[in-house]
């Protein structure tokens, strides 16, 4: 499901990306900031959502490809997005984008087929949802690299480590809005859109259901 929401003017600020790759499936969702401190943004990161997908489709089919003995989904996971945020600061650089342009959230799911193992990281805020229990993903999350709290984007993520094998790893298995899941019954990942498509959804009487229910 994509739609533009009622605050976008002009653009959907979400993006969706689902692929299955070798036994793989690699999903994602990515959320665009159009307002920041409640103010609307100059620049709309409508394109980085969308850049973000088009990076993950280039990189995931070439991880897979480079280690078809790949079992632990964690791990891919973590492989695509140290590359991911490579391409980001390449793209910044090379275009010249603000940070405004940057800002875009990001969940990704990698499931392995085979062997039934799955792993989701958040990047930003959102909603999951891992066999009947949710994870909401609020705002105002205060982290060591985000001591005032607020979303805090992956090209934040980028700017405050620097990006080695050893500050990565660092980062990425202290990251606490991640979830590894077995025996899959289902699962759901989305921008925290749905929260707000449920609260003008139940303000009519033709709707009514919770996140959790949808």
């Amino acid at each position: 499901l994509l739609r533009k929401g009622e605050e976008h003017k002009i653009f959907c600020q979400d993006f969706l990306y689902h692929r299955q790759i070798g036994g793989w499936l690699i999903a994602a969702v990515f959320d665009g900031c159009s307002q920041r401190d409640n103010e609307e943004m100059e620049n709309e990161s409508q394109f980085i959502s969308n850049l973000s997908a088009k990076i993950i489709n280039r990189i995931a089919p070439a991880l897979i490809v480079s280690d078809m003995n790949r079992k632990d989904p964690a791990i891919l996971s973590y492989d695509i997005i140290k590359v991911y945020f490579n391409y980001l600061k390449e793209f910044r650089d090379k275009l010249n984008l603000t940070e405004d342009e940057m800002l875009t959230t990001m969940i990704l799911l990698v499931y392995n087929e085979k062997n039934g193992l799955g792993h989701i990281v958040a990047l930003g805020d959102g909603f999951v949802k891992i066999n009947g229990e949710t994870k909401d993903i609020e705002n105002g999350k205060i982290t060591p690299a985000n001591k005032e709290g607020g979303v805090l984007y992956p090209i934040q993520y980028l700017d405050n480590i620097l990006l080695n094998d050893k500050t990565f790893e660092a980062f990425i298995f202290t990251n606490p809005d991640q979830w590894s899941f077995e025996n899959i019954e289902d699962v759901v990942i989305a921008t925290d859109g749905i929260n707000k498509q449920w609260k003008n959804f139940n303000s009519k009487p033709e709707f009514s259901f919770t996140p959790e229910e949808f």
